[in-house]
């Protein structure tokens, strides 16, 4: 059995406390960093990424939110365009 990163996340630090949970994967963020893409949506940095394609979405690439959902720029704009 290999854990994944969710289950890292989720069972690592049951101790301390966390201010935030992540959007991506409803567990506690404990790390250092986190992505804020709106005030009310948090995500582990590996968490990030578009709803479609898969990509991270980090400090170098755009992030747009439709609907609670993440999206690369090129996915952003195909969605909203059907």
């Amino acid at each position: 059995y290999q854990p994944d990163y969710q289950d890292t996340i989720c069972n690592d630090y049951p101790e301390t406390k966390c201010s935030s949970i992540c959007t991506g994967c409803n567990c506690p963020i404990y790390d250092r960093y986190l992505l804020k893409v709106a005030p009310d949506l948090e995500w582990h940095v590996q968490c990030l990424k578009c709803s479609e394609c898969g990509q991270y979405l980090d400090e170098t690439a755009t992030c747009f939110v439709l609907d609670g959902k993440p999206f690369c720029k090129s996915d952003y704009i195909r969605y909203v365009s059907i």
